[in-house]
């Protein structure tokens, strides 16, 4: 456990508080994901049911790398992970500091039987449908981070839309969103990388959406789980852009 996490462990208990997350629910019940036997483009089913050991343990270093230069710095409390699959990155990032509130979204019906998720935080629905999440109280939850890795790629260009929607309605203008997106692939060659864009390309499109792109040399040498590597994937880390008129009352 980091030295940051002890601290907020420390603090909560002077303050008599508890750590527990408070209940949070997905009030879109007509996004239930992806069934079994529905077919959708970019979709594979055995994509995210990762639950052997070694896969898991792959992602222990990523998670340590941004819980060192994200989390800790931006002093991170709540983070939305989408297309999380079997959950190991979220797992990593709760051992190095249990105070997070941290929800993961996967389309993938069968990642409820990961052992590495936490059933009280994992939903089951379609990022590219409405999300929609509240406290019980009927406060919006605002993520501090988003995280999404090797999913973009998956999402139809003409549901994009829906997906950033999804990120606008949920983060502030203090948010920060850092995700990847495989720059290989497309018809003929890999049909589930349905949505391929460069780097250049995916950084015009978050502009031209109302977001700003960020440079993400001072994140230093990001280590990379067993399913995706650089430089066959791209590096995207953006907020929503403060000037852009679409984001006013963000």
């Amino acid at each position: 456990m980091k030295a940051t996490s002890i601290f907020r462990l420390f603090v909560f208990f002077i303050l008599g508080l508890t750590y527990a997350e408070a209940k949070i629910v997905q009030v879109n019940e007509e996004n239930g994901g992806i069934a079994v036997e529905e077919y959708l483009p970019g979709y594979q089913h055995h994509d995210g049911l990762w639950f052997d050991a070694k896969e898991h343990l792959s992602y222990e270093p990523l998670a340590n790398h941004i819980y060192q230069h994200l989390i800790a710095q931006k002093n991170v409390t709540t983070i939305l992970e989408l297309g999380a699959g079997a959950g190991s990155l979220a797992y990593h990032l709760r051992q190095l500091d249990p105070t997070l509130t941290i929800v993961t979204v996967d389309g993938n019906q069968d990642t409820v039987m990961s052992p590495y998720i936490d059933k009280e935080t994992h939903f089951i629905a379609r990022t590219d449908k409405d999300l929609d999440f509240f406290y019980e109280n009927g406060e919006r939850v605002i993520f501090d981070l988003v995280l999404s890795f090797e999913h973009f790629e998956h999402i139809q260009h003409d549901s994009f839309p829906v997906f950033l929607n999804n990120l606008r309605k949920h983060i502030s203008k203090k948010s920060l969103c850092f995700c990847t997106a495989a720059n290989w692939g497309g018809p003929g060659i890999y049909e589930p990388h349905c949505n391929v864009k460069t780097l250049k390309q995916w950084q015009l499109y978050l502009r031209n959406q109302g977001f700003a792109c960020e440079n993400t040399s001072h994140l230093g040498d990001i280590p990379t789980p067993f399913n995706f590597s650089w430089p066959a994937t791209s590096k995207l880390l953006f907020r929503l852009n403060r000037k852009c008129p679409c984001n006013q009352g963000s």
